[in-house]
């Protein structure tokens, strides 16, 4: 549930950014871990936006599922 509110919240969040810019807001999901899916998102930003691209946001960390199942380690 938690994940599926902040995906809400991020998705709200560029939708207003895009209506207050004259620019555009284009949400596009990649796991920066697997080079493959690196690659075809900056070929994406490339072939799309001919290669310009101004602002990238990194809504990830990898540590959030050891965090949890270590909790009790920390309490």
């Amino acid at each position: 549930m938690h994940f599926l509110l902040n995906k809400f919240k991020v998705l709200l969040l560029l939708f207003q950014i895009g209506e207050e810019s004259s620019g555009q807001c284009i949400p596009v999901k990649c796991d920066h871990g697997n080079d493959e899916e690196v690659k075809q998102l900056f070929d994406k930003v490339s072939r799309e936006q001919n290669g310009r691209l101004d602002v990238l946001v990194n809504n990830a960390y990898k540590g959030v599922s050891v965090i949890i199942n270590d909790s009790d380690n920390y309490a």
